[in-house]
Order: C-alpha cells, then structure tokens, then sequence
C-alpha cells in the first residue's frame, strides 16, 4: 500500500500524506529500517526505487522556500568547473530554514526586493535567471573569489544563450551596472 503511494508521487513521501493512519507509518518505519526509504528531511522520505527526479529538482522539493544560489546555480547552467560540497541557497531575510544532513546547504539571507528578482522554474527547480546568477558572481565576488567570477563571466559570453542587453538591464536593477561594465569590457578584451 505505502509503496503505491510512493510510485504515485514518483518516488517521494511527506508524512502529512499519510497522517492518521497508523498501518501506513508502520510501513513506513519497516522500509526505513530496512534500508529501503531514506527521510530526506523531517516529514519528508524517498523510495530510490521508485525516484524519478534529478537533483536539482530533489533540492527544490526538500527547500521550496529557497532559490538555488551562487556556487550551486553555476553549477546548475554549467558557468563553472567548481562543484560545491554543500548546496548553496538564499531565503528572504529574516526567515528560517533548517538544513537536512541528507542535502547540507549554505543559506544566504537576501533583502526581500532583491530576493524575490528574477527567480525561474526550469521543471521544477527553482532557481535564479541565467543573467541574474551572472550578475550575482560580480555582485558577490569577495565571496565566490575573482577566479571563479572571472570563469563564470566568460562561460556565460561564450554560450549561445548570452544576452548582454538583458545582462545589462538585471545589473541595473541590481545596482552594480557600473561594475558589471568593468568586468564585461575586461573579458570581451581578452
């Protein structure tokens, strides 16, 4: 019976579905000790047999208040070689999250203006815009280094998807056009 729910949500369990009826956590706790279901996060479980989502969707699940950020959504739009231990996410400031040891996560607490900017959902995994992530490793550079934005600017303008018109109206928006027009005239020189 709980595997027919799993199978139904392709793979993935929250406890409140399942809430009230007592044989159906007893099925779960056997497939938890049994090796079978892994909790993901409090209230949340995962049958790997039945698992249909890729990563990046799996961290949209387990935070969906949050939206991949810096060193991870370079890593989701392949700006960058480096791949980061822990998945890197930003929240509105002032709430709270609580991180899984099934996924660590960094958390960054942005403004509400500035968060809520440019947030996609590519089948979801929510994440910020390609250019928004673009202008976010020239606006955090002392944290992501020069190294690492450098790489990520001339992967973003090598690629068929680079839009300078569109990168250009972000950092506006964002307040490091200045900034932005330093760096993209240093990289388009090279």
């Amino acid at each position: 019976m709980i595997k027919e729910i799993f199978n139904e949500n392709n793979g993935y369990l929250f406890s409140k579905e399942i809430r009230g009826k007592r044989n159906l956590y007893y099925e779960l706790k056997q497939l938890i000790d049994n090796g079978s279901v892994v909790q993901m996060k409090r209230g949340l479980y995962k049958y790997p047999e039945y698992a249909k989502l890729n990563h990046w969707q799996e961290i949209s699940l387990m935070y969906s208040d949050a939206v991949i950020f810096l060193f991870s959504a370079f890593a989701y739009y392949n700006l960058s070689t480096y791949m980061p231990s822990v998945t890197h996410l930003s929240i509105k400031r002032g709430e709270k999250l609580k991180t899984s040891k099934y996924m660590p996560a960094k958390i960054y607490h942005i403004n509400l203006d500035f968060f809520k900017k440019h947030i996609s959902n590519f089948d979801g995994v929510k994440i910020y815009s390609l250019e928004r992530t673009v202008c976010d490793a020239i606006k955090y550079e002392k944290q992501v280094g020069t190294d690492i934005m450098t790489e990520v600017i001339k992967n973003y303008y090598k690629s068929e998807k680079c839009n300078l018109n569109l990168l250009s109206n972000i950092s506006k928006e964002i307040k490091i056009e200045k900034r932005t027009k330093e760096v993209m005239q240093l990289i388009t020189n090279l």
